[in-house]
């Protein structure tokens, strides 16, 4: 029996698939849904896929999904900014959904300090060591966002791999060394 709720929000990665694995009774439950009706919402604070990404992967799956129905941090991240800072110059840490995402709302990037106005520190395969000096390097910035929540741990098979609060914590302590003037 379907709850009597007009709608329902689900997160994605841990809870209706593991990797590339729908979990037990998920397609069953969404086709109930759309059968009976009901709105649902698919919530991801992974920015390592866009909107369409998470439509592709869910459909493939078998559960259907529209990209209206998808919410994920980079979607948020670009909302925010677009509210707060709509002419922002950027230096993302992050991949290349995350940095799609805000180049498709106008947003402009750089690596060079004296230019940038907000730096967007989220979940990145490839963080390294000159990505956090060049974060180091932004102190003149008018302040920093992350397009993640910190999260510690990021589910995949097998186990899990360090999340978004690895790499806000290699870049925070660093910045909030810079001495001003």
């Amino acid at each position: 029996m379907i709850p009597p709720y007009d709608g329902y929000i689900f997160d994605l990665d841990g809870t209706v698939y593991l990797g590339d694995e729908v979990l037990p009774a998920a397609i069953e439950l969404f086709a109930a849904l759309r059968q009976a009706g009901k709105k649902v919402a698919f919530l991801s604070n992974n920015p390592t896929k866009n909107r369409a990404q998470y439509v592709e992967k869910l459909t493939r799956m078998g559960i259907a999904a529209q990209i209206d129905e998808v919410v994920n941090s980079s979607s948020v991240m670009v909302q925010w900014l677009l509210a707060n800072a709509p002419e922002a110059r950027l230096y993302v840490v992050g991949e290349a959904p995350l940095i799609g995402d805000l180049a498709a709302a106008g947003f402009q990037f750089s690596e060079q300090a004296g230019e940038i106005d907000l730096v967007v520190a989220s979940f990145d395969r490839t963080f390294a060591y000159h990505k956090t000096a060049n974060c180091l390097r932004c102190y003149s910035c008018r302040g920093a966002a992350g397009s993640s929540p910190p999260d510690r741990y990021c589910p995949v098979p097998g186990g899990g791999e360090p999340d978004a609060a690895a790499i806000i914590a290699a870049i925070a302590p660093a910045s909030a060394q810079v001495p001003s003037g």
